[in-house]
């Protein structure tokens, strides 16, 4: 991802960020098994460590996220949501400061096309696939 403007030009985000992750721990206390769902989440991201414990304040973008619970989903029942686009104290997100990139894949019509070229096609899951290194 590339930014438009300089990540610094936010300015403050964890006044918001905190606030939304109080009315979400509210959410999560009235709901025992959510709360379970989110601790599980939230251990999985530490473990692959898509997020960290931060001890001292840095600067930094806080990103508010809360869950979204999927009842009919065995494998992810609790999908969290990541609000991008949450404004700053100054009215910027950092969707507004990402550069938006091109269209990268193909049309949905040449990709069908092509499972119908072979006798065999192959689709996987692209679960978590995202990189370290950007959100750091």
């Amino acid at each position: 991802m590339t930014f438009l403007k300089e990540p610094s030009y936010l300015g403050e985000s964890k006044q918001t960020a905190i606030r939304r992750l109080n009315s979400l721990w509210r959410k999560l206390e009235a709901n025992p098994n959510l709360q379970e769902l989110y601790q599980n989440f939230i251990h999985e991201y530490l473990d692959m460590e898509q997020v960290f414990d931060v001890s001292e304040p840095i600067v930094a973008y806080y990103v508010p996220h809360h869950g979204v619970i999927r009842p009919d989903s065995k494998s992810t029942p609790l999908r969290t949501a990541f609000d991008a686009s949450c404004a700053t104290l100054i009215g910027e997100s950092l969707n507004s400061i990402l550069s938006n990139g091109g269209v990268i894949q193909d049309e949905l019509f040449a990709i069908l096309l092509r499972f119908r070229k072979n006798r065999i096609g192959f689709i996987s899951d692209m679960k978590k696939n995202v990189s370290d290194d950007i959100h750091r």
